[in-house]
């Protein structure tokens, strides 16, 4: 599917190239930080969603489901939609659901809304998902406590969903909300109980549902402290992190860019060394965080080596991609840096259209050439609406 729609984006990017070139030639700019490659944490989404191989499948989907009624649309559909990322489908389809006229268990009610809200915060509607975690107090008392979280465990032989407890946390913490650390050790304070008791009665498969919980809350609460500018306390949750999974070199890499961000580079690469040392560890990741450090020493030269290296491994590495064009950038050699940019979305403009590498690249045509920027990025703003993902930010195309 790449090449389909990389053609398709070329195409796109050559007819509007009679009006605006998309190469455009320059001496330097200041650049934007380098693209980590992964999130310094996880969504609270991504412990339970999965990426199917295809979006467009998604569409056919929701395609098939048209005009979409609660007699067709399951909770089975709502999953494969999420799992493929096709957050605007999950949102009509879960709405369908839940102001049809057929009656949920309440179950599948709870499902159904953690999954909604899930799409919310995908398609950044955190002000929408702060009101449906609100609208479920009123409308459901009897099965919530009003903890800080908004959400207990059973009531009436009721499940909620641990995703949408984690979601009602991360809503406050984007919120910017007072109660958000106190619900964050709240629920952390509430797996470790868990973790426990699983782990006194031998229940290795509880003991390993409650530890994969705990690394997500971990996680999230790592972001709410980089968030915050917390560094310090950021850290130190990572480190916990890598206490809790030794066997795992995935929060090591986490915590070399968070030292990175702090300017703590020599502890960086002792990271990197113990983290190279890791029996999973693949050629591409110590390409990626050798360059990270590197470009930050600012040694543009050997890190640009690294991310290249990365590249020909795997040639849509987009995050790769970014980080090499903005050594260029530091280098001089702004053309070769918009070109690397413009060849990745064009290779495959579903995976490359990352509101990251976008921002870049249209801050690379602002200081290249800004009396035709602004074409530049019209041309940006129609591949983002026809390739982008659902809920892609466009505010990183700004005119």
């Amino acid at each position: 599917m790449g090449t389909a729609d990389g053609g398709r984006a070329e195409k796109e990017l050559d007819d509007e190239g009679k009006e605006c070139e998309w190469v455009e030639k320059k001496n330097s700019m200041e650049i934007s930080s380098l693209d980590q490659g992964k999130r310094v944490y996880n969504d609270p989404v991504d412990g339970f969603l999965r990426r199917a191989n295809s979006r467009e499948e998604a569409a056919n989907l929701l395609s098939s489901l048209n005009p979409i009624t609660p007699d067709v649309v399951t909770i089975d559909s709502i999953k494969y939609l999420a799992s493929s990322l096709a957050w605007g489908a999950v949102l009509e389809a879960s709405g369908s659901i839940l102001h049809g006229d057929v009656q949920l268990d309440i179950n599948t009610k709870l499902e159904v809304i953690t999954f909604r809200i899930a799409a919310m915060m995908q398609t950044r509607q955190f002000d929408r998902a702060a009101e449906q975690v609100s609208a479920i107090r009123e409308d459901m008392r009897k099965y919530f406590l009003e903890a800080s979280d908004g959400l207990c465990e059973n009531r009436e032989n009721t499940y909620v969903p641990f995703e949408l407890k984690a979601l009602s946390v991360d809503i406050l913490a984007r919120k910017g909300s007072p109660k958000a650390l106190e619900a964050f050790y709240e629920l952390k304070d509430h797996i470790k109980i868990q973790h426990k008791a699983c782990s006194e009665r031998s229940d290795d498969a509880g003991v390993a549902v409650w530890r994969a919980r705990e690394q997500l809350i971990l996680s999230s609460l790592a972001a709410y402290h980089l968030r915050s500018q917390k560094i310090d306390a950021a850290l130190d949750t990572v480190r916990e992190l890598i206490r809790h999974n030794p066997d795992s070199a995935v929060y090591c890499f986490v915590l070399l860019r968070m030292l990175v961000l702090s300017g703590s580079f020599s502890a960086a690469r002792e990271v990197l060394s113990k983290a190279a040392e890791y029996p999973n560890v693949t050629a591409t990741e110590i390409h990626m965080h050798r360059g990270i450090v590197l470009a930050a020493e600012g040694s543009f030269d050997e890190a640009l080596d690294e991310f290249e290296g990365a590249i020909l491994l795997y040639s849509r590495n987009t995050a790769a991609a970014n980080n090499a064009a903005i050594c260029l950038l530091h280098l001089g050699r702004i053309d070769e840096a918009i070109e690397k940019l413009e060849d990745t979305i064009r290779a495959d403009p579903i995976v490359a259209l990352d509101e990251g590498l976008v921002f870049n690249l249209c801050t690379l045509y602002d200081l290249s050439q800004p009396d035709r920027a602004k074409a530049k990025k019209v041309v940006l703003r129609k591949l983002a609406a026809r390739f982008g993902r659902q809920g892609f930010n466009m505010e990183a195309i700004t005119i």
